[in-house]
């Protein structure tokens, strides 16, 4: 193993399938272990952190995350609908972004995460294709949607707070754009439209290369990979994969 040899390692997402693998990842690491991630890049999202970390909308109550993807290409053939190979379905591909940036909006490693309701959909897939989560985190309420659809793939975030809301909407296909929305609850309003592009997409690895990846990154994968763990225990999605 690189680690072991004291190499630097780049890895794409997942950083892991289970939690004791990330976990021993993590120890052997010695800062020289980074793993790929593209959303804490955008400057969609960045703008979001920045609300969040001002207070402008108060305490926060309740997120809503919808986020669904179109079938990668010959999907039921490929290694990606094979669970000895993939490790997972959309909520270890696609949702391992959902909660990775969740954390990082919120600064948060889902610690004293609780589940009320997980639900997996599979249509006919070996893997599950849509996942659907409840639960609360430092008093605030998720719920998430996390799928395959090959009709209307989009991203959209809602964040209520004491002082009001935030809407991010985002369609995905070519020339992508992301609206970012802040409403006050005097109904006060400003939009904002953040042309997306793709370089959010390899700036973790040019950060690596330079030496900027931080260590906090690196505990909030790991805390990804822990917290999707829980999550397929609470839906009895894993046992079925395995």
């Amino acid at each position: 193993m690189c680690l072991e040899e004291g190499l630097p390692t780049f890895l794409e997402k997942p950083l892991a399938c289970r939690a004791d693998e990330a976990l021993l990842l993590q120890s052997l690491s010695g800062a020289r272990l980074a793993a790929s991630e593209q959303r804490v890049h955008r400057t969609d999202l960045l703008a979001v952190r920045d609300i969040i970390r001002s207070g402008q909308l108060g305490r926060l109550l309740a997120i809503d995350y919808q986020d669904r993807v179109a079938p990668a290409p010959a999907f039921r053939s490929s290694w990606r609908n094979r669970p000895s190979l993939a490790g997972g379905g959309v909520l270890l591909d696609l949702g391992y972004h959902t909660i990775n940036t969740l954390q990082w909006l919120l600064d948060s490693n889902f610690a004293d995460l609780v589940p009320s309701a997980v639900r997996f959909r599979y249509d006919s897939y070996a893997v599950e294709s849509r996942a659907w989560i409840r639960c609360t985190t430092a008093g605030i309420d998720l719920h998430l949607n996390v799928g395959l659809d090959m009709t209307h793939p989009r991203e959209e975030l809602r964040i209520s707070g004491t002082r009001g809301q935030l809407r991010v909407h985002r369609r995905r296909g070519n020339n992508e754009a992301s609206t970012v929305e802040l409403t006050g609850v005097q109904g006060e309003s400003a939009k904002t439209v953040h042309r997306l592009g793709r370089a959010h997409d390899t700036r973790s690895l040019k950060e690596f290369m330079s030496g900027k990846e931080s260590v906090t990154s690196l505990e909030r994968h790991v805390a990804t990979v822990v917290t999707l763990e829980k999550l397929y225990s609470e839906g009895n999605g894993m046992e079925r994969l395995r």
